[in-house]
Formats: C-alpha cells, structure tokens, sequence
C-alpha cells in the first residue's frame, strides 16, 4: 500500500491515512494520483458537474498501458490506453448523491495500482451564471434606422457559460454561443427599447441582466415656407421654402412641392407642405407662410356729357384708360353728378360705380356742362 502524505512525519503519515490517501499497488515505484474538483483519492465532496485529473508516474520508467474509473457498481466509466511513462489525464464528469469512483492503472509488466475512491454526499447547489450589457451604454440616441452592436460579458461560477442569448423587452433578437458574445440588431425602428442579455449555464440555470435603456429617432429639420404674392388675376408665383432648423445627411434632398389653399380672390391663402418630404429617418416640421393676392389696380375715365338746360340728364358713361378686367367680370354701379339744374359745370363723379373688391379702382372725374335754352 502506497499513502499520499507530504512527508514522512508520522504525523503526516497518520493524516493521510485518516483522510483515506492511500491506493494498493504491486510496483513500490508507482505514483499515482487521482482527483475530482482537485480533491484528492479519499475525500468527500457533494455531487455536480466536475473535471477529473489522474496523474501516473514510475521511478523505473515503466510504461502505463491502461487506466479505467469505476464507480461504485465496479462499472467502468471511462478508460485509456497511454502507453507512456507519464500518465496526465483530465475529463468531465458529473457526479450524485451516493456514488463513489476510483481508478485503476496497469503496467506493460502486469502491475497494477488501485486509488481508494472518491465519495459523493448530497449535492452541491449549482451557482447561476453572472450576465451583464457591457455595450451600448444606458441612455445612448441612435437614428433610424439603427444598426445596434449588443456585446455582453458572462462567467460561470461553478461552470462554464453555453449560450447568451439577446433580448429586446420580453422578444429574443438573436445569441452568441462563444465569448466574446455579441449580436447586432438591424434595421431598428424609431422607438424607446429595453435591451437585456440572459446566459445559460451548462447545467441550464439562467441568469438576466439588468437591462439597458436604447433611443431610435429621426433627425429633426424644420422647413419655413416663404411669404409670396401676386395680383389679383396672375399666375401663382413658385412656392418656395428654407430649411430653418438642422440639415440634410450626405446627398439626402428633399422630394414633392409645396401647396396653398384655394381660392382666386384677394386676401391671405396658406402656404402649406403639400407633399414635400424627407426620408423616413427624418421628422419634418413644416412653418407655413401665405400667398397674398394683392387688388387688381384699374383706372376709369368718366366721360364729358351735356344737356340744354330744362333738359333730362344723359347717361353717364365712362372708359378703361389703364388696367383690365379678369375674364367674366364686369362693373356694376352708376355714375353720378353734383346736384344742380342751373347753367354751369358740374362734376362727374365715381357715384356707386365698382369693379369688385378684388380691383383697386382709381376714377378720373369728367365735366357735365348745362348749358343755356335758346
């Protein structure tokens, strides 16, 4: 029997044995070596998901042939064939409640060597895994549409990490199955988002991060229309405008035109944005302004007229001497004269004659002459 003690005190011999590091062996030369979770041949230790180590070593430079674990039903759980003079072997191995294993190794000349097992009592809790976002930080702007780079940092206590999967709110985007784990959301629309990570380890406990706050919005422009008139009767001037607030990104334009409301009369007419439009990355704030029409200017000329005295008065009449009327309309009213019956002058005056509130009408007064009955 060979005992695993760190000296050759008896009292380190005495702990050894007490904590059962001992193994049969044919070879006095033969080292060997066997853990799980770095506890030693002999131990105790709750079950979970462990790695294995077993060392072999002989003075004599003997060759290793064969090594095989057991458990406790003297089943073999694993085996190799070295053929080398050093043996170091590591493996997984997930262990429960009640079981034990413990090695055995051969030599080319028939020696063999047998570890005293390794007990499992109870289990050991499986720690969570531990996720967090490490990237965009909370808060961060994006413009639509996003391209979002998530990266995530995850460990495993008592483990190892198999997957990080990305999460928007309570909706999966997207995983990363190795380190460094990251995922990058495409296309992302304009909106205020949650984004999270949660890690899964390999015995499928999962942990979530804390999540982290992401904005997608569209680049603010603010369009002005430009005031614009026109006589009554014209043609619409080209309705034009200028950006008054942010600007355009790279070869970006405009598209569409502008619009007024209708309406031919004089008076104020909104300018509004009609179908002008940006991409939908932008949000545009439209300030509207008017096309005024102006009154027609028209200028009249009364007529010189005449009467015999004791006689009725003509018609006054009265000519276009500057200006023109816009299609159908006409004049309406009469013109009318000062009061007086007796020989003399009077002036002929513009009395109720209008062309319509959509003329600025000017009036050249004329003479009305009474003159004497023969």
């Amino acid at each position: 029997m060979a005992v695993l003690a760190n000296n050759l005190s008896r009292t380190d011999l005495l702990e050894a044995i007490m904590a059962r590091r001992f193994y049969a062996t044919l070879d006095k030369n033969l080292e060997l070596s066997f853990k799980i979770n770095g506890n030693e041949m002999g131990s105790t230790m709750p079950g979970n998901n462990y790695s294995l180590e077993i060392l072999g070593h002989d003075a004599d430079n003997e060759v290793f042939t064969q090594v095989i674990l057991y458990n406790q039903d003297h089943s073999i759980v694993n085996s190799w064939t070295p053929n080398t003079e050093n043996v170091t072997l590591s493996a997984a191995l997930t262990v429960t409640d009640g079981e034990y294993y413990y090695v055995k190794v051969r030599q080319a000349d028939g020696n063999e060597a047998i570890s005293s097992p390794i007990w499992i009592s109870g289990t050991e809790e499986n720690q969570n895994p531990l996720c967090t976002v490490t990237s965009p930080p909370n808060g961060t702007n994006y413009i639509n549409p996003a391209d979002i780079q998530i990266t995530a940092n995850a460990i495993d206590p008592d483990g190892s990490v198999t997957k990080v999967e990305f999460y928007q709110g309570g909706t999966k985007i997207g995983e990363d199955l190795s380190s460094p784990y990251s995922f990058t959301w495409t296309g992302v629309p304009t909106g205020s988002y949650s984004v999270l990570v949660k890690a899964t380890d390999n015995l499928g406990a999962v942990s979530t991060s804390s999540a982290v706050s992401v904005n997608v919005g569209r680049i603010p422009v603010t369009v002005t229309a430009d005031p614009r008139s026109k006589v009554y009767g014209e043609t619409d001037p080209q309705l034009t405008w200028h950006i008054t607030s942010g600007s355009l990104q790279g070869t970006d334009t405009f598209t569409g035109s502008l619009t007024r409301d209708p309406g031919e009369n004089t008076g104020n007419h909104a300018i509004r944005r009609g179908t002008l439009t940006l991409d939908s990355k932008y949000i545009l704030t439209f300030i509207e302004a008017s096309l005024t029409i102006t009154p027609r200017p028209v200028t009249v000329a009364a007529d010189p007229a005449t009467k015999i005295y004791g006689n009725s008065d003509p018609s006054f009449t009265y000519r276009i001497t500057s200006g023109s009327l816009i299609g159908s309309d006409s004049f309406s009213g009469t013109l009318i004269r000062e009061p007086g019956e007796n020989t003399g002058i009077f002036a002929i005056n513009r009395g109720t004659l209008t062309p319509g509130s959509n003329y600025s009408l000017t009036f050249i007064p004329a003479d009305f002459v009474i003159t004497p009955r023969p």
